[in-house]
């Protein structure tokens, strides 16, 4: 086996010029302002430092088959009861105008800020990435 003492290579993370983000997370990362950034790519944050924060006003819009993996930290807290002050995950082929009544929750984790992102549609709860990724192969 080969071990190197490089540090590793992080893809950059975004957003670019058309507000589109993905890759991995190493260190800390904000997401500012209110927008809409396209999810192009899996989010992948890595364990220890990585940590991104998502403020207020913020939607997610994730493409077919694009997911999250939460190692380490993510801080996405609204500030109120409109859209305006809230975080928004959705995907983006299908943009709700009124997100108020869509939920969110993180389920299998040791506290309530850890653990798979699960969306409510339908009444139905579903994982955003449930392909049983692994830390393993959220790494490569």
């Amino acid at each position: 086996d080969f071990v190197s003492d490089h540090l590793a290579y992080v893809p950059s993370f975004g957003p670019n010029a058309k507000n589109e983000i993905g890759g991995e997370v190493e260190g800390r990362i904000d997401l500012t302002g209110k927008k809409i950034l396209k999810v192009r790519q899996d989010i992948y944050i890595r364990p220890g430092r990585g940590e991104l924060y998502v403020t207020p006003g913020m939607v997610l819009q994730f493409d077919n088959g694009v997911g999250m993996l939460v190692g380490g930290k993510i801080h996405a807290e609204g500030d109120g009861m409109g859209l305006d002050s809230r975080v928004s995950f959705t995907f983006a082929d299908e943009v709700k105008r009124n997100l108020s009544s869509s939920k969110v929750r993180l389920v299998g984790g040791a506290d309530t800020r850890e653990g798979r992102l699960q969306v409510q549609i339908s009444g139905r709860w579903g994982t955003v990435c449930g392909k049983g990724w692994t830390m393993e192969a959220a790494s490569v």
